[in-house]
């Protein structure tokens, strides 16, 4: 069963976010260019986004992003994940969980309204 790691709040209407610290070695990697990176997904099955630090074959890849700010921390979902998760509007104040995954490197971006969803209905997260 995965394991919800974190739930952040955007409320700056530009969806701003920022890693917990305890992520930043499991999902991001330095890129030669650019610097801290991570990659985007997008899982067409469960409708959720997915981050990770090396490109999945499993998952749509949407696009490599850059983490930015004094931390190297904040990161800003791709318009093309922003799009297909309606949750994340530059209207709404979002609350996105992350969720790890068992024996992968990879973390599930997810509304927090969600995480309950997943619960109440089948008594674990995307199971």
């Amino acid at each position: 069963m995965t394991g919800v790691l974190r739930t952040a709040e955007s409320t700056s209407g530009d969806m701003k976010f920022a890693f917990p610290s305890y992520l930043k070695d499991q999902i991001m990697f330095d890129h030669l260019l650019d610097g801290e990176s991570i990659e985007w997904h997008f899982d067409n099955e469960r409708q959720v986004g997915v981050v990770a630090s090396t490109r999945l074959e499993k998952f749509v890849h949407v696009k490599r992003a850059v983490v930015y700010g004094e931390s190297n921390s904040s990161f800003r979902p791709p318009q093309q994940v922003r799009d297909n998760l309606p949750y994340l509007s530059n209207e709404s104040d979002a609350a996105i969980c992350f969720s790890e995954v068992p024996d992968e490197d990879y973390l599930f971006f997810f509304s927090e309204e969600r995480l309950f969803k997943e619960l109440d209905n089948r008594g674990g997260l995307f199971e």
